[in-house]
């Protein structure tokens, strides 16, 4: 298992924030409107010249019997709040189950030292993907243009679905949706576990 040290500065597409800020940027995509993108790219200057850009990006990358591991992390946060991200995914063989489990906590076991700050995780769906919300919020039935379901379940924050836009292709913005993983972090930590299985039938 390899460990690699890396400095980056790119626009994620599916990522957590804490605030208004991500570890790169306010949100890369999407932006509501371009109020907010211009609002997020003040934000990613001012991250620039503070120094509050992820320093130190660490990634484990592990095979078992044709389940793949990530397991990542980043400080981003600790200069401004004391907080450390760290997301693990897991993927099954036939990648019909994807595990995944975002953390914030204090480094080296520490207690965060501004908690109760707020995080979004989010999820950014393209826009021929239709998803409802189902089991009383506790779930998001996805639907694929090709009639083939999935599910998305989490736990640790609460779940919903928000309007997003969607900018894959040149020249085009089109209106889509994203889902969103809200909650505060507390001073011991918290951790968000979220699953995305394939539907049978």
């Amino acid at each position: 298992m390899a460990t690699t040290t890396t400095f980056r500065l790119t626009l994620p597409h599916t990522l957590a924030q804490l605030d208004k800020l991500s570890s790169q940027t306010q949100g890369g995509y999407p932006f509501s409107d371009h109020d907010a993108a211009v609002e997020a790219f003040d934000i990613f200057l001012n991250q620039l010249k503070s120094g509050t850009i992820a320093g130190n990006v660490l990634v484990d990358r592990a095979e078992d019997q044709g389940a793949q591991w990530l397991d990542m992390s980043h400080d981003g946060y600790r200069s401004l709040y004391g907080i450390i991200h760290r997301r693990r995914l897991w993927l099954s063989p036939d990648g019909g189950d994807l595990r995944g489990e975002d953390i914030f906590a204090g480094p080296e076991g520490r207690a965060v030292s501004h908690p109760d700050r707020r995080f979004i995780v989010r999820f950014h769906l393209h826009p021929a993907v239709k998803a409802t919300l189902a089991q009383s919020g506790q779930a998001v039935l996805i639907r694929l243009p090709s009639g083939r379901g999935w599910r998305f379940r989490a736990s640790g924050a609460g779940l919903g679905l928000a309007e997003s836009i969607y900018l894959g292709e040149e020249g085009r913005q089109r209106r889509t949706e994203q889902i969103v993983l809200v909650g505060q972090v507390p001073s011991e930590g918290i951790a968000i576990k979220w699953a995305l299985t394939r539907m049978e039938g």
